[in-house]
């Protein structure tokens, strides 16, 4: 009886364990806060603590119609994160010696000896004095083509057409044609202007330079040697487990409010894009691949300050003060320099920033494109991984 009493005292003296209270479990409970704070149809978040911490998570759904669960396996276009793979080509080449950042890329459009020229390069504005880095620091004076009425109107003819040009799109050097004749924005090193366009052609100067596609350096020379397996190219309708993403009836592009048809193949040709974004990840993958980047690990040889981080200042009324480098932007935060990209493609929304004085990362990426606040929810989620104030660490 004695014994009896004893073990009931002692079962009702232990505490009642409390919910596993853990970074990863923290996290997770935060993004799903977020997820029903915003109204999200689906979300992924992950994060990057140094070489031994990583979590990845999801919540909602990839498909309202459907009703298929978010997971971490889905995959989301990443919109302009896709330019730090024209980066990463682009690196290797001038570590390689076979581009000059500085050099005018004209050599690569122009008639030589033995070389063909191309024609649409002679009318972009401020060809002769383009480069790589003013080009990928946005600060060539090129015109945006996405902002071009043309480039428009071809773009709705295609989706006016439905199933007969389901396949077909705006290829790059097309694209060009939309900013042949145009006033530059400004003189080559004099201003700041993010375009898609000025990318597109760092893309095909990669591609003259080599002789082999951009998607078969960015695929065969990063994404299989690292086995990010999550990410593919956004060069085709038929993605595997993609993710279907919404946007507004009056978005810019005239596109249906839903990105997947019943077969879960894309209503429209993701190829336009190109090397302005050109790729759909998943966020553990796309996590994955920008802390290796944005962190120095990517190559065995030093190329953060003379490649990567060696900018252009921003627009200060757009972006704030900071400078942007090879995409890649940079700029004080209450936890010292952060580098980060966010992106944008019709239904879809990314963010990845990394804090090299902590070498953390956070991604996030939701399938709507408005009403989000991305920026916001990025910034709720550092905080529960990053130290309580800038002095701890």
């Amino acid at each position: 009886m004695r014994l009896l009493i004893l073990i009931l005292i002692l079962v009702v003296a232990v505490p009642v364990l409390a919910a596993e209270d853990t970074l990863p479990s923290r996290f997770t409970e935060r993004t799903e806060d977020l997820f029903t704070e915003y109204c999200l149809p689906g979300m992924q978040a992950a994060y990057i603590v140094g070489e031994n911490a990583k979590f990845v998570t999801a919540v909602g759904l990839a498909d309202s119609a459907s009703r298929a669960p978010m997971t971490t396996e889905t995959r989301l276009p990443a919109g302009s994160t896709g330019k730090t793979f024209l980066a990463a080509v682009v690196i290797n080449l001038a570590l390689r010696g076979v581009v000059d950042m500085d050099a005018p890329v004209s050599k690569w459009f122009e008639a030589e000896e033995g070389f063909e020229g191309e024609e649409w390069f002679d009318c972009v504005p401020n060809h002769e004095a383009m480069t790589l880095r003013l080009l990928m620091n946005h600060a060539s004076g090129v015109p945006d083509h996405l902002s071009d009425a043309g480039w428009k109107a071809e773009l709705d003819a295609i989706l006016d057409a439905g199933e007969a040009r389901r396949d077909d799109y705006i290829e790059p050097r097309e694209s060009m044609a939309y900013v042949c004749g145009d006033t530059a924005m400004f003189a080559p090193g004099e201003g700041s202007l993010y375009t898609d366009t000025a990318y597109i052609i760092a893309g095909l100067v990669a591609e003259k330079a080599t002789g082999r596609g951009f998607y078969e350096m960015a695929v065969e020379d990063f994404i299989q040697p690292l086995e990010l397996d999550g990410i593919l190219p956004a060069n085709t309708r038929v993605i595997p487990n993609l993710g279907c993403g919404y946007m507004p009836a009056d978005n810019p592009f005239g596109l249906p409010t839903s990105t997947l048809l019943p077969d879960g193949t894309m209503n429209h040709n993701p190829a336009l894009e190109f090397t302005g974004g050109g790729f759909v990840t998943t966020t553990e993958d796309l996590a994955r691949w920008m802390w290796l980047l944005y962190s120095g690990r990517l190559f065995p040889e030093p190329y953060l300050e003379d490649l990567l981080l060696n900018g252009h200042p921003l627009n200060p009324e757009r972006f704030g003060e900071g400078v942007y480098g090879l995409a890649v932007f940079v700029q004080d935060s209450d936890w010292g320099e952060v580098r980060w990209h966010s992106g944008w493609y019709p239904g879809y929304q990314t963010m990845v920033r990394y804090w090299p004085e902590h070498d953390t990362l956070v991604a996030v990426q939701v399938n709507r494109d408005y009403d989000t606040q991305l920026a916001v929810i990025a910034a709720e989620l550092a905080a529960i991984v990053l130290p309580a104030s800038p002095a701890e660490d």
